[in-house]
């Protein structure tokens, strides 16, 4: 039977997370170096937390994210209007989680090179 000898390797280590400037980040936190999260000073983070690779979080809004909550691989949560997840939470790869959106009702224009006054709805 094989065995695993790198397991976690490629997960940020307690000294680079302590480098980063999250708003809050508890305990036992594992953090895939793949990762691309966006405004980490929005973002609070509890304990007893994986974030797998390839996860993208872009808190654009304050993003919280509880004890005991897995993010599985290649989400992408955009936090426009503010996300909580809370504690026992979990994501299953590939979930895409938005709280805010465009306004296509035509009364605004849309996408997010277009200066946020002539935007309307929660659009980041």
């Amino acid at each position: 039977m094989a065995t695993m000898t790198n397991f976690g390797k490629q997960y940020l280590d307690a000294a680079e997370l302590r480098a980063i400037p999250f708003g809050a980040i508890g305990k036992n936190v594992l953090i895939h170096h793949r990762c691309n999260l966006i405004n980490v000073e929005l973002l609070s983070i509890g304990s007893n937390v994986i974030i797998d690779a390839d996860v993208t979080i872009l808190a654009t809004g304050k993003v919280t994210i509880g004890s005991h909550v897995h993010i599985g691989a290649q989400c992408y949560l955009a936090g426009v209007a503010g996300i909580a997840l809370h504690d026992f939470a979990g994501l299953s790869q590939g979930v895409r989680l938005f709280s805010g959106s465009d306004d296509f009702s035509g009364e605004f224009l849309t996408n997010p090179t277009i200066p946020r006054r002539f935007r309307g709805g929660g659009a980041g």
